[in-house]
């Protein structure tokens, strides 16, 4: 299982050592996989794990610079389960006035036409159509093909096992990706989590009114109550800017803009020239042989029988 999964399945199971379970309701693993996953390949755009959920949404960069706090936290409906009415937008009515002018990446739908599972979920057209990516049920990821001719999986949606208690679902996107599209957008990714942890068989509600304390911490701002013993929980968001400028983004798009690429040359024995040198692979230094002759007199076809082109190559 990828790291990233692993961690997401540790974060949700309930340590059965007390000092182990005292240290897991500080929550400090989820602040440093929120922080961690800034540098990963794959970023977590959402996450619904046994009372982890993590959602990142799209909204313009230029609502958050600085970000509301207030307005931030007081999300209280944000899921991908939203999505485009005859009167309603996929966004809407989420409680923050910065989130209801976002939009949505991970679109969740339910068929009951489906044979079994009937729920599922789809990326925005948008996103896929740019990078130019296609849904691949075998891999159960949008893919592409990338450089080398393989196939590569750039939102990848996974299923995570709880044993007995069930299973959730991630959904990582390519981080290169989704910084390029943020950067073509104008936009930046404000990741909402809600992580409540406690024991199933000993809770039956909160035994008092924790007060929770606030921390803010660079673009990572998230409340946390801790009842010793007992419980814990931390709401709060994170804000995820691009790595990259719109310039360098919008760069891929343009061939004229295009970087000078390299080419590799071989030693090559070139028959319609009656030659032996180094070529490069370069398509503006090659030749088919239905292109005219670089040499400067006409090649009979006897000149490439094995028996006069030994002769050409010994008088050379």
């Amino acid at each position: 299982m990828p790291n990233i999964l692993r961690t997401l399945n540790q974060m949700s199971t309930v340590p059965m050592e007390e000092k182990v379970f005292e240290a897991w309701l500080e929550s400090q693993d989820a602040v440093s996989f929120l922080k961690d996953n800034l540098q990963e390949e794959e970023y977590v755009v959402y996450a619904d794990v046994t009372r982890t959920y993590i959602y990142g949404v799209l909204v313009p960069a230029a609502l958050v610079n600085p970000p509301n706090f207030k307005d931030l936290m007081a999300v209280s409906n944000c899921t991908p389960s939203s999505s485009w009415g005859i009167n309603s937008f996929p966004i809407g009515a989420t409680g923050s006035r910065t989130i209801d002018q976002g939009e949505q990446l991970i679109y969740q739908r339910n068929f009951e036409g489906r044979i079994g599972e009937k729920s599922y979920f789809e990326i925005l057209q948008k996103f896929t159509h740019i990078f130019d990516l296609h849904f691949l049920p075998e891999r159960n990821a949008y893919c592409r093909i990338d450089q080398n001719g393989d196939i590569e999986d750039l939102v990848r949606i996974e299923t995570l096992k709880q044993g007995i208690v069930g299973e959730g679902t991630a959904i990582l996107f390519n981080r290169d990706l989704l910084d390029e599209y943020m950067a073509l957008t104008d936009s930046v990714m404000v990741r909402i989590f809600d992580i409540t942890r406690f024991r199933p068989s000993h809770f039956h509600g909160w035994q008092s009114e924790s007060k929770p304390k606030f921390t803010e911490d660079g673009d990572l701002f998230y409340k946390l109550a801790i009842e010793p013993g007992h419980g814990s929980y931390m709401r709060g968001y994170q804000v995820v800017r691009p790595s990259m400028s719109k310039e360098i983004s919008t760069k891929r798009f343009d061939s004229s803009k295009a970087e000078e690429l390299q080419y590799e040359s071989f030693l090559t024995h070139d028959w319609k020239n009656a030659v032996v040198k180094e070529i490069s692979c370069d398509p503006t230094q090659t030749a088919t042989y239905f292109a005219q002759s670089e040499l400067p007199f006409e090649v009979s076809p006897a000149f490439f029988r094995p028996d006069v082109l030994s002769k050409y190559k010994s008088d050379s």
